[in-house]
């Protein structure tokens, strides 16, 4: 049903009241060569068996209970709830808890939920959860059908450092969906932030070769790992040369014991591109880890995806990536 405010056809008085819709037409504009739906031209049923054609959304409105109140006891009755069997009303009543409420959004998830300063009771923080691990999902379901990222969270094809830029970046998107908050900057800081990450741990490589004691950057290198070589073959159709070169035999029998950890691979520079070496080979300084490799596979496109799936609009370019990340952009599109 719906309310009829003042709508006259030519030669008749004009009829505010109710009216059953029985059809719905688009109602088209010409722009240029293009055909577009503006809005909806209505039939609608009305007393006494009459029709009005044509009737323009404009003038419909949604009958308010006083309205429905002077409609005749017909249509009262066919409004009305009472008529319909038990399943189809408590159909109904579920169909109106599960839409949506700003009112209980607002006050069950306030806008100041992405303040770690302000409080809120567990009930309000378990369903911020459940959204926020339900908007990731989705995102990353729609990234991994269109093939722009995928195997996510898998440390087979993701290194620790981009799995956790991931979750930073996944939490900004949900911030962004729930409450428009504006992202745009945090989401390049991250990326900036694990590409200077990548290149500090380069720099420490360079003065552990040169003898100088440097335990942190031991403990740095797991972040940069990935527990297989498998990766290599999968990475993306821009790096199918990427080669491998197998731990050797001694290196294997060298890693078995209690307390010796499972292989791990980093991505090294090699003589035709980027390689992928067991990580002794870069402990003991006989590799140089591939750091533009890292910044553009394992952050620049982490990013890149994830912040163009929600469109940031004029807050974000790639092209002001490639220039934060110091990467080429000229031919970054065929990487992505």
């Amino acid at each position: 049903f719906v309310y009829v405010n003042g709508y006259s056809e030519v030669g008749r008085i004009p009829y505010s009241g109710l009216g059953f819709v029985e059809n719905v037409v688009p109602r088209h504009r010409s722009n240029g060569n293009n055909r577009s739906c503006a809005s909806y031209d209505y039939r609608l049923s009305i007393q006494k068996k009459k029709c009005l054609l044509n009737v323009p959304e404009e003038v419909l409105t949604k009958p308010t209970t006083d309205e429905m109140a002077c409609a005749p006891e017909r249509m009262r009755r066919v409004y009305s709830r009472e008529t319909l069997s038990d399943w189809r009303q408590s159909m109904l009543q579920f169909i109106e808890l599960i839409q949506w409420n700003d009112a209980i959004f607002n006050e069950h998830l306030p806008r100041p939920m992405f303040n770690p300063n302000a409080t809120h009771s567990a009930t309000d923080m378990d369903l911020f959860q459940k959204m926020h691990d339900e908007i990731s999902e989705e995102v990353l379901h729609s990234l991994s059908c269109k093939k722009q990222l995928t195997n996510t969270f898998n440390k087979k094809f993701w290194c620790p450092m981009s799995i956790t830029l991931m979750k930073k970046v996944l939490y900004e998107v949900t911030l962004f969906t729930l409450y428009g908050q504006e992202i745009a900057s945090s989401v390049i800081r991250f990326a900036v932030d694990a590409s200077n990450s990548v290149r500090a741990i380069c720099r420490s490589a360079k003065k552990s070769e040169q003898g100088q004691s440097c335990q942190k950057y031991f403990e740095d290198l797991y972040h940069l790992t990935f527990e297989s070589c498998e990766f290599a073959s999968n990475v993306d159709i821009a790096h199918k040369s990427l080669q491998v070169d197998s731990p050797s035999p001694e290196s294997n029998s060298s890693q078995q014991g209690e307390n010796t950890q499972k292989s791990l691979f980093i991505v090294t520079k090699g003589l035709l591109g980027p390689q992928v070496r067991p990580l002794s080979s870069v402990e003991s300084g006989k590799a140089e880890i591939d750091d533009q490799w890292y910044i553009v596979y394992q952050v620049l496109k982490v990013v890149h995806h994830l912040t163009c799936h929600i469109d940031l609009g004029k807050d974000y370019s790639l092209e002001q990536l490639c220039g934060l990340l110091r990467v080429d952009f000229i031919n970054i599109n065929e990487v992505l």
